[in-house]
C-alpha cells in the first residue's frame, strides 16, 4: 500500500540532504495541518494516507513542546511518527530509563567487551554508529529507544553492559563524520522495500517476513518461505524479507510474520512490540511470544485452565530437595525460555536433579520440573486463530527421549521422523485439547505439543509459538492451502483494523 515519507524540523538546515519520494515539512507546517496548505508539496497535508512515515526531527522534544505534538497529531492523523509520543516520554524519564538500559544482548556485550574499555560513548542516527565497532550496541539502543537521533552512555557492571545514559540529539549538533553516516542510515531508512513476488505495483498491502539467515534450525525452510511468498501474492501483499539490522523500516509495512526462533529477552520480542505500536499486524505478537517463551506463566497458564499436564511444580533454590519426592524419577527439568527442545534436560537420579537445576537457576530464580512421560511420539496440533490447522505426530530420534538429539552445544545431531494429519483425521480428543491449550495464550499461530500416556489420557507439554512450517511436513497434507489460510488471516485482520474489504483471488 502506499504511503507517504515525510521529514519534518523546526528548521530547513535541519535536514542537509535531497532524497527522492521524501518531502520535507516544517514543523509548525505539519502542527498547521489541515486549516492551511503546506509550501513545499502543493498539497493539502490532510490528504496524506493512513501509515504515512513522519520521521520527527524537532530540536524540541520535550513533554508539550513543538516535537512533542507532532508526534502526538501523527499519531491522530494514523502517521507512524518516529519517535512516537511513548518514546518522547520515555527519554524525560530516568526511572523508565534505566530499564530500558538494563543488560545487554550477547552480541553487543561481545563487541563492546572487544574494546577493553569499561565505559564507553556512542552517537547513533537510526540505529547506526559512526564508529562501526558499535554496530550491535547502536542497533539495540534504537530497538530499545526508537528515536532518530541518539547519544549513550555504555557501561559495565557486575552484571554486563548496560545502557547507563542516552539522550536525544539533533542533527545540527553532529560532526561531519557523524552527518555522513546519519545520510546513509537516513537513506536506508527510506527506501523503497525490496520486492520478492514481483507483484509490486498491483499489491495492497506490505508484508515484512522477519528471517535469520545464519540459524540452522529456522522455523521455516527455504521451500515453505516460497510457498508464503506465493501466498501472499495471490492474497494481495508484497513480501519483503527482513533481518533484525531492518528495525528501522519496520514502520514502511503494514504487516509482520516472524519466521525466526523467538525469546523474550531477544530482538524478535523487540520487532514483535514496536510493529503492534506502529499498528502493523503482527504474528506472532508480543503477548504470544512472552506467555510461551516462559514456561513458568505456561504451567500456571494451564493449571489454572485445568487442562492436563505431566505433574508439574515450580521450583526454586529453596525447593531442590522436593523434585524427586514430589514428582519420582526420572524427571524432566526445563528453562523458563527453552524452545526447540533446547533448555530441557532428563534427570535420572536426585544427584542429577541438583547439578541441572542449579545450573539453570543461575539464570532464573524459577524452573520448571515436570514429571517424566514416556512415550513414542509427540502430538502436534497448530492453530491459528482458535482454529486447529494441521495435526503432526513427531515420533522421538532413535535411542533418544526427545524428537531430536543434540551435542553438548546443543547443535543438532538427529531428528525422528514425522506424520501429518488432516484436522478432520486426527483423533478429535487431540484436537480437542490442542485449541483448548492454545486459547490460555491467544489468538496467534501456535504449535501445541502432547503426549499420550499407557491409558490413552492426553497432557499438554507444551504451547509454542512461531511453530515449525516445514515444506513436506507441516504441510504435507494441506499443501498450498495451508499458507492460504495463513495470508487471509493476516487479510482479514487488516481489513478489520483499516475498516476496509477487499476481494482477494483465493476463496477465504
Amino acid at each position: 500500500m502506499a504511503r507517504g515519507r515525510l521529514v519534518v524540523v523546526e528548521r530547513p538546515e535541519d535536514w542537509p540532504w535531497s532524497l527522492a519520494g521524501v518531502e520535507v515539512v516544517l514543523a509548525r507546517d505539519y502542527l498547521a495541518a489541515p486549516h492551511r496548505e503546506v509550501a513545499t508539496s502543493g498539497r493539502a497535508a490532510s490528504e496524506r494516507p493512513a501509515g504515512t512515515i513522519v520521521l520527527n526531527l524537532s530540536r524540541r522534544l520535550g513533554y508539550q513542546k513543538i516535537g512533542y505534538y507532532v508526534s502526538l497529531l501523527a499519531d491522530a492523523r494514523g502517521h507512524r511518527a518516529w519517535p512516537d509520543v511513548t518514546t518522547i516520554q520515555d527519554l524525560k524519564n530516568r526511572s523508565v530509563l534505566r530499564l530500558l538500559g538494563a543488560r545487554l544482548g550477547p552480541k553487543a556485550e561481545a563487541e563492546l567487551s572487544a574494546s577493553g574499555q569499561s565505559r564507553c560513548e556512542l552517537v547513533a542516527f537510526l540505529g547506526r554508529c559512526v564508529d562501526a565497532r558499535w554496530r550491535e550496541t547502536a542497533a539495540e539502543l534504537f530497538e530499545r529507544v526508537p528515536a532518530p537521533c541518539l547519544e549513550a552512555v555504555v557501561a559495565r557492571d557486575g552484571e554486563g553492559w548496560r545502557f547507563e545514559e542516552i539522550s536525544a540529539r539533533a542533527i545540527g549538533e553532529l560532526s561531519d563524520p557523524q552527518r555522513q553516516n546519519a545520510e546513509r542510515a537516513a537513506r536506508a531508512f527510506f527506501r523503497a522495500p525490496d520486492a520478492v513476488n514481483g507483484h509490486g505495483e498491483s499489491a495492497s498491502f506490505e508484508l515484512a517476513i522477519l528471517v535469520n539467515p545464519a540459524d540452522p534450525e529456522p522455523p521455516s525452510d527455504k521451500n515453505a518461505l516460497d510457498r508464503i511468498v506465493a501466498a501472499a501474492s495471490r492474497h494481495g501483499f508484497r513480501t519483503t524479507f527482513i533481518t533484525k539490522d531492518d528495525y528501522a523500516r519496520l514502520s514502511q509495512f503494514d504487516a509482520l510474520f516472524i519466521r525466526e526462533t523467538t525469546g523474550v529477552n531477544h530482538h524478535t520480542y523487540r520487532f514483535a512490540r514496536r510493529a503492534e505500536a506502529d499498528g502493523l499486524v503482527v504474528i506472532d505478537d508480543p503477548q504470544s511470544i512472552f506467555r510461551c517463551c516462559n514456561k513458568v506463566y505456561l504451567a500456571e497458564a494451564l493449571r489454572r485452565a485445568r487442562i492436563a499436564t505431566p505433574p508439574t511444580l515450580l521450583v526454586d533454590r529453596g525447593r531442590l530437595d522436593r523434585v524427586a519426592a514430589t514428582l519420582g524419577l526420572p524427571v524432566v527439568l526445563k528453562a523458563p525460555d527453552s524452545a526447540f527442545s533446547k533448555g530441557v534436560f532428563k534427570a535420572d537420579s536426585e544427584r542429577e536433579i541438583e547439578v541441572i537445576a542449579r545450573r539453570l537457576l543461575e539464570r532464573s530464580d524459577l524452573i520448571v520440573a515436570q514429571g517424566f512421560v514416556e512415550s513414542r511420539f509427540d502430538w502436534r496440533v497448530g492453530v491459528l486463530d482458535g482454529r486447529a490447522l494441521y495435526v503432526c505426530r513427531y515420533y522421538m530420534a532413535e535411542g533418544h527421549w526427545q524428537v531430536v538429539t543434540r551435542d553438548a552445544e546443543g547443535n543438532l545431531l538427529e531428528e525422528g521422523t514425522s506424520d501429518t494429519f488432516l484436522v478432520e483425521d486426527a483423533p478429535p480428543a487431540v484436537v480437542d485439547i490442542g485449541l483448548r491449550a492454545a486459547a490460555t495464550i491467544g489468538d496467534g499461530l501456535y504449535g501445541v505439543d502432547i503426549k499420550e500416556l499407557p491409558s490413552g489420557e492426553l497432557v499438554v507439554v507444551e504451547v509454542n509459538d512461531n511453530p515449525s512450517i516445514e515444506a513436506k511436513v507441516e504441510d504435507a497434507r494441506l499443501g498450498d492451502a495451508l499458507y492460504d489460510v495463513i495470508l487471509s488471516t493476516f487479510l482479514r485482520r487488516l481489513e478489520r483494523r483499516r475498516g476496509v474489504t477487499r476481494t482477494a483471488s483465493v476463496d477465504r
